[in-house]
């Protein structure tokens, strides 16, 4: 990939959906289609090697990560892998990523003391924070089961759909408070 491809956008009849749903219940729907349209571009664009793609929320109540989409072509999502929690107090890559807001790419997690098995196939990850209206938000991720299964050029592609997410999530946001 390089920087003449053109990025995938987030298809504008979801954005203007949201813009014009009438119940609270159509802004979750509408952002849970988001969701699962973004976590299959991802993992669309992440390769023949890629084996899953996800976006972790933060509840900042029960101060926990937990997952709201979770996207595979292979069946690497097992509802055990679903339902997994991430303790704020247990160290993994995904709250180091949702403290530091950085891009983590680890090439080869077999001897990563912070990496939480959940795909059994997993041999490399790339993680990013998203944030909605200015504040942390949740972790996206990106598995191969291949080492240093990222292709050139993908962090950048990675970076600018999170940016293109975050846009749409706030333009939810938005929507939603008009509607309370």
């Amino acid at each position: 990939m390089d920087a003449n491809t053109p990025k995938k956008a987030l298809p504008d009849q979801y954005i203007q959906t949201l813009l014009n749903v009438a119940t609270p219940d159509d802004i979750f729907a509408a952002r849970r289609t988001v969701y699962r349209q973004f976590a299959a571009s991802l993992s669309e664009e992440a390769g023949a090697q890629c084996i899953a793609s996800s976006i972790r929320v933060h509840n900042k109540y029960a101060d926990i990560l937990g997952f709201v989409e979770c996207y595979s072509n292979t069946g690497a999502w097992t509802v055990a892998a679903k339902d997994t929690m991430y303790c704020k107090g247990a160290e993994s890559i995904a709250w180091c990523t949702m403290r530091s807001g950085a891009t983590e790419y680890a090439g080869d997690v077999r001897n990563r003391a912070d990496y939480v098995r959940i795909l059994d196939e997993g041999l490399s990850v790339m993680q990013r924070r998203f944030s909605v209206r200015g504040k942390p938000a949740g972790v996206i991720a990106v598995d191969w089961k291949v080492l240093w299964g990222a292709k050139d050029g993908f962090q950048e592609y990675f970076e600018g759909r999170i940016t293109e997410l975050e846009s749409v999530l706030n333009k939810i946001a938005a929507t939603f408070n008009r509607k309370l």
